[in-house]
């Protein structure tokens, strides 16, 4: 079963043209034709031309998704670079949080002391004449 063979139109498509250039909607093999329907989730289907295939299916739920996973990879542009300055850095400054949380947890742990006896008090034993 192809990927996309389940799929149910959600409406009357309203407009069909093709794709030339990559955006950050589609970015698969091109040319492809992208078909536009009229429906809440404003779906827009892309289809490759040389295979008939159905190669992406956009609506507004996975552009919500991809808007979301652009800021939590930091790459605000494209939406597909997670090794952005910005995702380093602040990976470099939990690693260096976390190893400074960890050398005062050591420093700041309780240890089980000695109890030492007093020198001034002498043996027990000796005292009794035992």
């Amino acid at each position: 079963m192809a990927a996309f063979e389940w799929w149910i139109l959600p409406a009357v498509a309203v407009r069909t043209e093709a794709v030339t250039r990559n955006s950050t909607e589609y970015r698969g093999t091109l040319p492809a034709w992208r078909i536009a329907f009229e429906d809440d989730e404003a779906t827009r289907i892309y289809i490759d031309p040389n295979t008939g295939r159905i190669a992406a299916v956009r609506t507004g739920t996975w552009r919500l998704y991809d808007f979301f996973w652009g800021i939590h990879i930091m790459d605000w542009k494209n939406h597909e670079d997670f090794n952005t300055p910005w995702l380093m850095g602040f990976a470099v400054g939990g690693l260096v949080l976390a190893i400074a949380g960890s050398v005062l947890l050591y420093l700041r742990w309780p240890r089980r002391r000695r109890r030492r006896v007093a020198s001034g008090m002498g043996d027990a034993n000796s005292a009794t004449g035992m």
